[in-house]
């Protein structure tokens, strides 16, 4: 396997990049003690051959863009301040691990694979180090047996499999608020809240609702009572499904779609108890089995056409920049990306403090969050470009008024490290 053909979702991202959306998100894992790189090298060198759709260079053929099969497999480096900087995939595989005294990092092009996919090999890893340091872990559902060869199943085109039941989706929409459009743009900055799950799980209860529901609808709140009291527009959140659980299907690669969820920019009509009731009946309209295979119909169909392929890459470039900017972010005001609980096994979990995922920076929406459970934690980061941070005060008080424990640090872009705070 020299040559892969882009997965149905992950096809627009090398046309589409620049440098203010570089299509990018990171996992941190912060560990027990310092890592040592050259364990780190050999792991990495030991689980390449497992994951054949990792070790990869994004190359132009034709007027198409292809993975093949990279010859070197330099991935680590030391971390730097600024988060998710784009690559150069001249010299580059689109994927990189940082390392910061006790923190792993990785950070990866969407050309590669979603979060889900990126953590399996993210937990391989993590589990050959230890194994490499003498603690021996038992491979489970997620992570890999490195002695196995890949499964099919694991490189395919999921969407492959899914998209012959669907038809054309058809759904244009309207352009979304957008979270401080005209504020001048900073470098990326992350604000990070530690929450209780069992906590956040009873007061989530209490709405009679679920963590993912409660945490997308405090964030529309929280946009509703930031937002220019002149906006017009309504609030939308883009919420990504990891299709995976829904088809059963366990590729390595890319395999999510989205809801958008959102609201009429009116105060005085919306309770965060009316907006939970109103998010909730539209995730269920929209995450039907029904709807998610037409989306996968009028992507796959789109881009699998002879036209597409007979485009010269100037064409292609200039055609899908102006969808994605004009079908794309414009459609919503920010992505909420809940990744739900990453289990390790207990030998490997005693040694990790924390475990996050963030997205890198967009071309249009100014901040984005991610949601993910580790332990009994829920930590939940949001990525900014505007120095404002109003909506993370109002998330921050919005889970205090109601009873819940919020621990907040931040990390601007000139710094390592994160700084605790109060918010």
């Amino acid at each position: 396997m020299n040559t892969i053909k882009l997965d149905s979702a992950g096809i627009i991202y090398p046309y589409v990049k620049t440098d203010a959306r570089n299509s990018e998100f990171r996992i941190e894992a912060e560990l027990t003690e310092n890592i040592d790189k050259a364990i780190l090298e050999k792991a990495v060198s030991d689980i390449k051959n497992r994951f054949p759709t990792f070790f990869v260079m994004l190359k132009k053929q034709g007027s198409l863009f292809v993975l093949e099969k990279a010859k070197k497999h330099n991935v680590i480096c030391d971390e730097k301040p600024c988060i998710c900087m784009p690559f150069d995939f001249e010299n580059e595989i689109p994927f990189r691990l940082t390392v910061h005294n006790n923190r792993l990092s990785m950070e990866v092009f969407h050309v590669l694979a979603d979060g889900h996919g990126a953590i399996f090999f993210f937990k391989t890893l993590l589990a050959r180090y230890y194994a490499l340091k003498g603690i021996e872990i038992t491979p489970d559902d997620e992570i890999l047996d490195i002695n196995e060869a890949p499964k099919s199943e694991e490189t395919e085109d999921a969407f492959l499999k899914i998209y012959k039941g669907g038809k054309s989706a058809g759904r244009i929409d309207k352009f979304a608020y957008q979270y401080r459009a005209d504020a001048p743009r900073c470098k990326l900055s992350l604000t990070h809240f530690k929450i209780n799950s069992d906590e956040l799980k009873a007061v989530s209860k209490k709405f009679n609702t679920t963590i993912g529901i409660f945490l997308v609808s405090v964030y529309l709140y929280s946009f509703l009572h930031t937002a220019e009291i002149n906006n017009k527009k309504d609030l939308k959140i883009s919420v990504p499904a990891d299709l995976r659980r829904i088809f059963g299907i366990n590729t390595l690669r890319n395999f999510s779609l989205y809801a958008i969820v959102g609201i009429k920019p009116d105060k005085d009509k919306f309770t965060l108890e009316e907006i939970i009731k109103s998010v909730s009946k539209q995730m269920q309209e929209q995450l039907t089995e029904e709807n998610l295979k037409n989306m996968a119909y009028s992507n796959v169909t789109s881009q699998n056409t002879k036209l597409f392929e007979m485009l010269p890459m100037p064409v292609k470039k200039a055609i899908l920049s102006f969808g994605f900017d004009f079908m794309g972010e414009r459609l919503f005001t920010s992505a909420f990306s809940n990744v739900g609980l990453v289990k390790f096994p207990d030998e490997l979990k005693e040694h990790i403090v924390n475990f996050k995922l963030m997205l890198g920076e967009a071309a249009v929406n100014n901040i984005n969050t991610v949601a993910t459970t580790f332990g009994n934690c829920v930590n939940l980061t949001f990525s900014s470009r505007v120095e404002d941070n109003s909506l993370q005060k109002a998330f921050a008080s919005t889970l205090r008024n109601n009873g819940l424990t919020v621990e907040c640090s931040v990390r601007n872009p000139e710094s390592l490290d994160y700084i605790k705070t109060d918010i």
